[in-house]
């Protein structure tokens, strides 16, 4: 009997102690987890793939291939044909992409420069140092010479039209304005009835 006294002892001693209340744990506050960006695999973009290296890549003027496409006319039509798009989608890449439209603009810039100067020249007139080769006697003369160009008309009209704001052609009207008074005088009767006479004989 003793033994299972023990036995009973031991093995409500081993047994774990039931907790009588129940301690509720502060709740913790859960953060999101955080988005990590996934780069996406695969082939670049045309934009990537055919402008990112024209804007990258530098001349030996100090300026990217892109604005000296720019400074050498081309426009939009133009530089969609050379990079093998549409114009629709040069024009969505300025807008996307506000550096690549900046770079465009400095060459275009470049380009307008260009020709204001060349119309100005024009203008006013221009010389420059020329060469002429002569043959004489079956002997090649050469003989530096400057060459002169004087002041063009229709290079003055554009540039006092576009820069000066100069019109030749004003617009009117001939009756704003202006007061038209008609008087009306009455005919003598009997010089009348006497060139009637007179037409009849």
């Amino acid at each position: 009997m003793q033994g299972k006294k023990k036995l009973k002892e031991r093995t409500s001693s081993s047994e774990p102690k039931k907790r009588t209340s129940k301690k509720t744990r502060p709740k913790t506050s859960r953060q999101p987890k955080k988005k990590t960006s996934k780069k996406k695999k695969g082939r670049p973009s045309l934009f990537e793939e055919k402008v990112i290296p024209l804007m990258k890549n530098k001349t030996k003027k100090g300026t990217s291939q892109l604005e000296e496409l720019g400074a050498d006319g081309y426009t939009d039509q133009q530089l969609a044909s050379f990079l093998g798009v549409t114009r629709d989608c040069v024009t969505k890449w300025k807008e996307k992409f506000p550096a690549f439209a900046d770079e465009l603009q400095k060459g275009k810039d470049i380009a307008d420069g260009k020709v204001v100067r060349s119309l100005f020249e024009r203008a006013m007139g221009y010389e420059h140092p020329e060469e002429k080769i002569f043959c004489s006697e079956g002997e090649i003369i050469r003989a530096d010479t400057v060459k002169k160009y004087p002041p063009d008309t229709s290079a003055i009209i554009w540039w006092t039209k576009n820069r000066m704001g100069w019109v030749d052609k004003h617009d009117f009207n001939l009756f704003d304005d202006v007061e038209i008074n008609v008087e009306i005088v009455p005919r003598n009767s009997d010089s009348g009835s006497a060139d009637v006479k007179d037409s009849q004989s």
